[in-house]
Formats: C-alpha cells, structure tokens, sequence
C-alpha cells in the first residue's frame, strides 16, 4: 500500500523537529542536574515517553522530564520535593509554568513551543517496587527500547494516527480510548499496522486477553479488552478502551482492511457555520447544562465527574418518561457543560402506568389507589396485569430538571458550579476552540468517520 508510505513521511518528525527536540530535553536535563546538585537532593531526572522512545508524531512531540527519588522517600516528602524541584527547574529556564494532577501534582511548561511536564516519581527497577502509577513509566520505556524494533516505530505512528483521525487515542477520562503505551505494544505483538487491524477486526469485546510473557488468567480482569502489561501482570494496559470505543475501532478496523485508504487517516475540521446549521435544522431537543468552577480541579477528576452526570441525568429523565437520544460532556478552561438530545420537550399529558399481575400481591392496594383517584382511564387489565392512564403533573424537561437538580445524583463539585441551561444555536458559542467546533459538530452528526472513506 504506497499511501501509507506517504501517510507515514507526513507524521514522521522532520530533521528539523528532532534538533528542536533534542535541545529542549538537553536544555530540561541539564537545568534538572543543576538544581538537583544544588539542593543537594538524591534524585535522578530521566526523560521518558514517545520522544524517549522516538514513537511521536510529527507536531505532536513533548517532554516527559521525570524527577525520580530512592524508595525509601515517603510519599509525601517525594510530592513534595518533586513539586519544588520541578519548580526551581522552570525558574533556572525561566519559564512560566502550571500545575497540574494526575496521581500527584507535576508542572507544566513551555520551551521553544515544545511542552514539558516535570514529574516527580520514584526509580523503580520491577514492578513490585511501584508505589504510584507514574513509576511504571521508565519500566515500560525500557521495555518498549528493548522489544520493538526500529523499523517498526513507523508502525506504531500510523496506528496511533488510524486511531487518532477516529477520536479513539488516548486512555485519559475524556477520551477512554487506546494509550500510546498499549498501541507499542499491539505493533510489539503483531509486528505490523496491516496485522494489528487484521486482529483487531477480529476481536469481540470480553473475548479478547493479550500477554506478551504469560498465560493470561481470564476472570482477573473484567474489561471489554484485557492486554496485561509486561512489566507488572497485575495491570491492564487496556483498562481505560470503553465498550463502545472497542467496538468502533474493530469496526474501523475491518472497513480499512476490506477498503484501505488514505482517508482513514484524515482529521478534519468543522466550521463553526456548519455547526449552527446543524442546531439550526435539528428536530429533536438540545439542551445543555452548563457549569463554571471557581477553583482549580485535576481535568480526570472534571471528566470523571461529568461522564457520571450523564449517566445520572440520562436515567433519571428515561424514568420519567423522556427519550434521550444521546449525552456528550465538554471542559475547557474551568468551565464545563454536559449536553442532553431528547426527543421532545414535554412529555404526553397522559401516560399509561403498569401495576401489579392480576394474581400477584399489592393488587388490592394498586385497586385502592387508583379506583378512586380520577384516572383518565382503568384500573383495567392488559396482558395480565392491571393498569391504569394517568394525567402527568408535570411535562416540560427543563421544568422537571431544574426542580430535581439536587436528587439526581450530580456530583456536588457540579452542582455548586452550576450555571444554568442553555439551548439551540447558542450551543455553537459555549466555547471559542477549534476543538470544541469539532467535538460538537461529530456528536451532532453521530457519523463514524470513516464511513466517509468506504463511501466514496
């Protein structure tokens, strides 16, 4: 297949990149021994990630600078020194930084456009040694130097690229898809992009259990796809690929091997015109919940949050007897909205309501209750079982939401930062990114995107 020879010198990183990166990690390494042997700190600063393991794709190139610390250092003292390192570091490059979480607080900064996270950690040699989950980081670095093969790191690119032009890469919350990590270890596997999507197009999810070194134990692991990570068997790599998400890369998977092309591997972008279109023509019901928070929150634990609000306010409104179509979450810059489709704004005025079987107990009591309560229509009795019509109290959405806000089971983080709801077009302006333009024009069309590419 010539394209994606082509595909490949597009996202491999030019000369140019790779001195650019060299010098910023050179430049990040050096300013790290600096303060390190200043404070007089037992420490050892590694770099690790794609740029360690030349596995980035062009544009896309960041540092891991990773500040590890003897075993033996508590927890606390190792977050603690780590930060402050971290921070040293960017005041000897002069650098604005950000802090951020993930297991525990590292920084964020800018060099020469090239973003760095300084990570505290500690060095580890097996896995049980670990005692937070970025200290497997320079285990899996090492393996993947050991194990996977020069030329096989162009696989890795155009898999993760397959995987990033359908939305599916990444592990984070907001993505729940296939890490970079898991995808070296799928080229590491099946040697070749051609064979990774010849076996992934055969996969069932909860069918699947992947070991590199050992007979996988099926039952140990509960996900839909079970790929044990070879340097700690207690670990699913692929822990984070959600059902839905499995199911759309095996289906991407076999299109690609049935029609291969080019187009599988092209991101476009949306026009925030075309999304007002969208809104605009829209026959069903588009709300969404917006939230803006006054202080700082880790972004997993903001997603998180919000995919379980979803969930929550997805089954309270079926209980009630709305169609939800679908739900879809966004955070950008403290603020959040959980977006709703519903069928309908208001709900029928009468529904019907099913009781009890005609020979079971509670009969007497649903008779009671509904013979004299000026019921549209029954008791009456319909495949064996009584029911009654029923007038609603209440039919308008919006109504019902805002008066069961707090009964829902909404994370409190969201219910404080609660703002209100929004409709229609105005869901095109929420947000100024790109990004947001695209995420909100593909959750509107709901369109695979490489359906595009085996229609042509």
């Amino acid at each position: 297949m010539e394209f994606l020879e082509k595909i490949l010198r597009k996202i491999t990183p030019s000369r140019e990149e790779y001195l650019t990166m060299g010098k910023v990690a050179s430049k990040v390494l050096t300013a790290a021994y600096s303060v390190l042997n200043e404070l007089q700190i037992d420490a050892k600063p590694e770099i690790h990630g794609s740029y360690s393991k030349d596995t980035w794709l062009s544009g896309e190139g960041d540092i891991d600078l990773f500040i590890l610390f003897p075993s033996n250092i508590p927890l606390s003292k190792m977050r603690e020194q780590g930060l402050y390192i971290a921070e040293r570091v960017a005041e000897k490059l002069k650098c604005c930084a950000k802090h951020r979480y993930a297991s525990h607080p590292y920084l964020e900064l800018y060099i020469n456009d090239v973003k760095v996270d300084i990570v505290p950690g500690y060095y580890v040699r097996t896995y049980e040694e670990v005692k937070t989950p970025v200290d497997r980081t320079r285990l899996h670095t090492i393996y993947v130097l050991h194990n996977l093969k020069k030329e096989q790191r162009g696989h890795v690119r155009l898999l993760k690229k397959f995987f990033k032009a359908l939305g599916l890469y990444g592990a984070e919350i907001k993505v729940q898809g296939f890490s970079g990590y898991l995808i070296e270890l799928l080229i590491i596997k099946y040697g070749t992009f051609i064979n990774a999507l010849k076996s992934i197009a055969e996969w069932k999810p909860y069918k699947v259990f992947i070991s590199l070194k050992e007979a996988v134990q099926p039952g140990k692991f509960n996900e839909p796809l079970v790929f044990i990570d070879p340097v700690d068997p207690r670990r699913n790599v692929a822990a984070a690929v959600s059902e839905e998400n499995l199911w759309k890369a095996i289906a991407a998977a076999q299109a690609f091997i049935e029609n291969p092309s080019e187009c599988f591997f092209n991101i476009e972008h949306a026009d925030r015109e075309e999304v007002f279109e969208l809104l605009k023509n829209r026959e069903t019901f588009l709300l969404a919940l917006v939230y803006h928070f006054n202080r700082y929150l880790p972004e997993d634990v903001v997603w998180g949050q919000l995919k379980r609000a979803e969930r929550k306010l997805k089954n309270f409104l079926e209980r009630k007897g709305f169609k939800i179509f679908s739900t879809a979450s966004w955070y950008e810059n403290a603020r959040a909205t959980v977006f709703l489709e519903a069928s309908t704004p208001n709900l029928p005025p009468v529904f019907e309501r099913k009781g009890p079987p005609i020979n079971a107990q509670g009969v007497k009591l649903f008779l009671a209750k509904y013979s004299k309560t000026g019921a549209v229509a029954g008791p009456y009795i319909k495949e064996g079982k009584w029911h009654v019509l029923l007038k609603r109290k209440k039919r308008d959405l919006m109504e019902i939401l805002e008066e069961n806000m707090d009964k829902i089971g909404v994370p409190q983080e969201l219910l404080k930062a609660y703002k209100g709801i929004r409709l229609g077009e105005n869901l095109a302006e929420l947000f100024e990114s790109q990004e947001y333009v695209d995420f909100l024009y593909y959750w509107l069309r709901r369109k695979e995107p490489w359906l595009e590419c085996v229609e042509n």
